[in-house]
Formats: structure tokens, sequence, C-alpha cells
């Protein structure tokens, strides 16, 4: 039997076959932007964003906690819906 990839199997092929930007080591900060405005360097913008990574992991814990059950739990009962839907 013959084999013809499909549109999607192309580009799989096309997205494995590039190669990753690069990504700086520390942040760039844009000439008109409120960072260079008020002078903040690179190092200094690297812990700010890390300071906001880590504040908005708390933040989605906080609302997990809240919620009475985690992400992996919810996905496991609609998972269980909709196993319950197609059974029936």
């Amino acid at each position: 039997m013959l084999y013809i990839p499909n549109t999607y199997d192309l580009y799989l092929a096309y997205v494995r076959s590039t190669q990753p930007l690069p990504i700086s080591a520390h942040p760039t900060i844009h000439p008109g932007s409120a960072a260079a405005r008020l002078g903040v360097t690179p190092e200094e913008m690297g812990e700010i964003l890390a300071d906001q990574e880590e504040w908005m992991r708390e933040e989605q814990e906080q609302e997990e906690r809240a919620g009475g059950y985690t992400w992996a739990e919810e996905n496991h009962q609609q998972q269980q819906v909709q196993d319950d839907e197609t059974d029936a």
C-alpha cells in the first residue's frame, strides 16, 4: 500500500526541520518601554520577571486550593464525564 503524507505530516516535518529561535540569556528592554524610561537594567528586569513568575504561580495555586481541587483532578473529572457519555 502506498503511503501519501497528509498536510499534518508535512507540517510536522517542517516544524521538526526548523531550528529554534535563539533566546537571549537576559531580557531585552525596548528603548520606548516604561522599564527603559525608569532606567531598569537587564539584570534588574530579570529579577523583576522572576518575582512576577513566582507571584503568579503562587496566586494560581491559591485559586486552585480555594476551588477545592487541582487542575489534574478537574481534567480527570472531565474525562470521566466524556467516558460516561460515550459508553451510553
